[in-house]
């Protein structure tokens, strides 16, 4: 694409003559535009980091466990989400902004995608957990590779 500031000379020209309902109508349908692929964006990735137990959560369980964990960056949910489980969401919302969490209506194919893997939720987290790897420490192991013999 061109740098930004030939875009804005070209949509400045394409505009002058324009009244300002129109004009305010022309950035609305651009802003809504740009908004349906952020959340498109960020859908594609909190499924792909919830995959991998990254910084992606999906359905209301899980993002009510980071909640608590006060993790979450950001939720999305789906109308459908909102119409089957209206105190869910309000609870999730809340306890979102009162950790500073921004909170939005899903649009379009981000909405359709997050009905199909979450449930009608997804969050993208602040940041992920380290896993603890299962099994003995080589720490807690003996010369052998068997339990208890640290120390003799």
């Amino acid at each position: 694409p061109a740098p930004l500031a030939a875009r804005t000379l070209l949509a400045r020209a394409a505009l002058a003559d324009e009244t300002e309902e129109t004009v305010a109508r022309v950035t609305t349908v651009g802003v809504e535009e740009l908004e349906r692929r952020r959340q498109a964006q960020l859908v594609h990735e909190l499924i792909d980091e919830a995959a991998i137990g990254g910084r992606g959560a999906l359905g209301r369980d899980a993002i009510r466990q980071r909640l608590m964990e006060r993790r979450v960056r950001e939720v999305l949910f789906s109308s459908r989400f909102a119409d089957e489980v209206p105190d869910a969401l309000e609870a999730i919302v809340t306890s979102a902004f009162e950790q500073s969490a921004l909170c939005a209506l899903a649009r379009g194919p981000a909405e359709e995608q997050l009905d199909r893997t979450g449930n009608g939720v997804g969050a993208l987290l602040r940041y992920a957990m380290a896993v603890k790897a299962a099994g003995p420490t080589t720490a807690s192991l003996g010369s052998d590779g068997g339990p208890g013999a640290l120390g003799g």
